[in-house]
Parts: C-alpha cells; sequence; structure tokens
C-alpha cells in the first residue's frame, strides 16, 4: 500500500510500482481486520462458534482450512492488529505515552484517542457518538452483512448454521467494543454497526481508498510471496486490486502477478528480475509517440516477458526467476496457485466484491427464497430469527457501496472533508 496508495491519491506521482505483500490501501485492509476480529475473536468463541468444525470455519471466513484450523488466518489478525483499534492502549500512541492523558470513556471522555484509525482524524472529521463522546468518524459498518452467504449456497454450513451466525456475530462500535456482551453467555441477537456515513465520500473521492482509474496509470508489478502458512498478507489482496482495475477501466492490462512459494517476501533474484522489467516496460512508454492515452500505451508497451506466471521457488536466485521455471498462475502445477487463487475474506464470502472496497453496503429486503440462497430452506422460526437480525434489509451487492464514488484529486487545507485540488501551478516568465 505504500506504492499504491500514492499512486491512487497523487495519479502521476509514480510511473510503475513493484509492491511486494501488496494491500491496496489501508482502509479497506481494516474490513477483513474487523470481521475477523467478531468471527475469530469473539464469535467462534461463543457456544455456538465452538460447535463449528474447522471446515466450516474456513467456509465462513474465506480462509484455507490448513494448518492451526479453519479460524487459523483470522487468528494472525486478532493477534497483530485487534489491539491497535482499541483507542485507550496508551503505547498505540507511542511506547512510554503518558496513559492518564489517554482517553477512557468514563474517566476521560476527552483524553487522546490512540487507535490506529484516529490518525485520520484530520481528513475524516469528528462526530460526537450515542454516549456523548465525541470520536473521529469511521467507515466500518456490517448492516445488512450476511456472514456466510456463499458458504451456505455451496451447502458448506446448514441454515441453522448461518442463522446462528448472523445473530450472534454482532458488530464493533467505534471505541472497539463487542456488540454480543460475553463469550459465555453472548447477547442473541448480537446489535450490528451503522457507519457515520457522510465520511464515505471522503474515503472514494480522495482516492484514501485506492482507485482503479488512476491506479491504471501506472505500471504494476505485483509481487507475491506465499507459502500456506497463515498469515495476515493473504495473496487474495493481489486479485483485490485487480478486481477494482477490471471495475474501473474494464481491463487489469496494466497490472502483471508474479507468485512465489515464499514467504511474504520474494527472494533478491525476483526482485532484481522485477525491476528490470519495470524499467524496460516504463521505457517502452515514454517512447511511444502514439497519441493515445497514457492508460492505453501502459498497456500497449508492455514487453513479452511481463506477465502473469508462479514460480515454485522462492525467487532468491536469477536461475529461480528462468524462464524455464515459469508456471502459469493458474495451472494446478503451480503449488500454492490453486490454494491463493481460491482465498477469499469473510465479506466476499458474504456476497461482497473481491475488489473490497465496499464499506457500507446499499440494502434490499430480507427474502429467503432469493437467488443468494441457492435453494436453502429457512422453517419459519428461523425466518423470524434472520430478520430480527436484519431489520433494515440486507446487501445488496450489485449496486455500489454508499457514498462510493470516483477519485478526484483532493485537498485537505480547508480541514475534514477535503475539497477539489485547483489547477496545476504554472509557470510564467518575469521580464
Amino acid at each position: 500500500m505504500m506504492q499504491t496508495s500514492p499512486a491512487s491519491i497523487i495519479p502521476g506521482l509514480l510511473n510503475g510500482v513493484q509492491p511486494t505483500c501488496s494491500y491496496p490501501d489501508a482502509p479497506s485492509t481494516w474490513i477483513e481486520t474487523t470481521d475477523c476480529g467478531l468471527l475469530a475473536g469473539h464469535y467462534f468463541l461463543t457456544p455456538n462458534g465452538l460447535a463449528l468444525t474447522d471446515p466450516e470455519k474456513a467456509a465462513i471466513t474465506g480462509h484455507p482450512n490448513l494448518s492451526g484450523g479453519g479460524a487459523a488466518y483470522c487468528n494472525t489478525w486478532v493477534n497483530s492488529f485487534i489491539n491497535p483499534q482499541l483507542p485507550n492502549i496508551a503505547n498505540n500512541c507511542g511506547s512510554g505515552f503518558p496513559a492518564g492523558i489517554v482517553y477512557d470513556a468514563a474517566l476521560r471522555p476527552k483524553g487522546v484517542r490512540c487507535s490506529i484509525h484516529d490518525i485520520q482524524v484530520n481528513q475524516w472529521g469528528r462526530f460526537v457518538d450515542t454516549d456523548g463522546n465525541t470520536k473521529t468518524r469511521l467507515p466500518y459498518d456490517n448492516d445488512g452483512v450476511q456472514y456466510g452467504l456463499k458458504a451456505l449456497a455451496s451447502g458448506s454450513i446448514s441454515p441453522e448454521t448461518f442463522v446462528r451466525l448472523n445473530e450472534g456475530v454482532g458488530s464493533y462500535s467505534n471505541d472497539l467494543v463487542w456488540s454480543g456482551g460475553g463469550n459465555a453467555n453472548p447477547t442473541i441477537p448480537a446489535p450490528r454497526h451503522v457507519a457515520q456515513v457522510d465520511v464515505l465520500p471522503t474515503l472514494y473521492t480522495s482516492g484514501i481508498v485506492a482507485d482503479g482509474k488512476h491506479l491504471a496509470k501506472a505500471a504494476i508489478i505485483d509481487l507475491r510471496g506465499y507459502n500456506l502458512a497463515p498469515c495476515i498478507h493473504m495473496p487474495w489482496r493481489s486479485f483485490s486490486e485487480r478486481d477494482r482495475l477490471d471495475r474501473a477501466n474494464g481491463t487489469h492490462g496494466n497490472q502483471v502477478i508474479r507468485l512465489f512459494n515464499s514467504g511474504i517476501q520474494p527472494g533478491a533474484g525476483a526482485v532484481s528480475q522485477s525491476f528490470d522489467m519495470i524499467d524496460r516496460w516504463l521505457t517502452n512508454v515514454e517512447s511511444d509517440p502514439s497519441p493515445t492515452s497514457l492508460e492505453q500505451k501502459i498497456i500497449n508497451d508492455k514487453p513479452s516477458d511481463v506477465h502473469d506466471v508462479c514460480f515454485n521457488n522462492n525467487g532468491a536466485t536469477a536461475a529461480n526467476v528462468d524462464v524455464s521455471q515459469e508456471i502459469p498462475l493458474t495451472s494446478p502445477a503451480c503449488t500454492v496457485g490453486p490454494v491463493a487463487l481460491a482465498m477469499k475474506s469473510p465479506h466476499i464470502v458474504a456476497g461482497g466484491p473481491v475488489a473490497e472496497n465496499v464499506f457500507k453496503c446499499q440494502l434490499k429486503p430480507l427474502n429467503t427464497l432469493d437467488a443468494d440462497y441457492n435453494g436453502a430452506f429457512f422453517d419459519a422460526g428461523q425466518r423470524a430469527r434472520l430478520a430480527a437480525v436484519f431489520p433494515n434489509g440486507v446487501c445488496d451487492w450489485t449496486k455500489p457501496g454508499v457514498g462510493q464514488t470516483d477519485a478526484v484529486l483532493t485537498t485537505f487545507v480547508n480541514g475534514p472533508g477535503g475539497v477539489p485540488l485547483g489547477p496545476a501551478p504554472v509557470s510564467i516568465m518575469i521580464p
């Protein structure tokens, strides 16, 4: 994201990028993080959650059922990035930060909020929450999200398991307090959370959520390492970026994914080869005198050897990345490819786009005869329980997210919300 975010926020700043273990951007990454917190950090620890098998947990999360069980990948998020979302942990503001001035909902409601989200306050603004405390506007929302929907449709979980899951998963408040009460005696149904909708357009228009139209202005070689070990750097993120490009432009011709059987960081041979490739690619673009758009030049001028590929090694040396070692990305011979290509997130399993850029979905009435359920039968009691979980309706993923729009060049010089950036400065000759 340290390359794709600048390319999205300030298109033209970077002509080409070669990210490793990439995420499209930071804010949308937290959709999966918070979902994993709700699932592995809470629901899977309740009586109904403990009754789930590992394959059922994997089907619900969209992650592989490999070493560590069905919640193993979500647990890596829970163990690493749930606490940084808590506003009342002093160390989130830096080692040694004085705890006596840190936010506490009851004792210091005006204290310094130390969550990783609160660094966005100057862009996203503040609001007064239901408890009367002033907080940073956050975009995270799961009103209408049907967790496990595709797992139900595939037969991986039963209708009763689906109903229990959606009754019990709950949500997080802006202070990251779980709405489900306690793991041993959970609140059922656990309420869902509705975002502050006035912050949503800001995320999209500013490019802070990586925008496919802006990313099309850069050549992208995505070096993706993966070795089947549970971690937060899941390979589906590369395809999330690809889906954004496809949705915005009808093509992802400016993005190449090179997959390695390695840890999150492919080896020196892979990085060196990629640098040479993107150098040749950009040289071709700069030498192209045609009147076509920059976006089309990037596609047209991509060298023939720069393409999607899999390597059954870690790319440590030049020999490892020789053309003789190349395997098609979608080939069964790619040792990590089938798992990488099948991987999803909890929101994608709930019906959301691979782009993973919808913070709040538009809603439609709950209808258990909908084709989304693939014929799964709900009895009258189960239908009533689902209606209690989704009083406002369920996600309509055929529509854009609430507030979702294309990015424009934005300045926050006047404060939260931002305004379109003015015309570019021009030089004048002074006599």
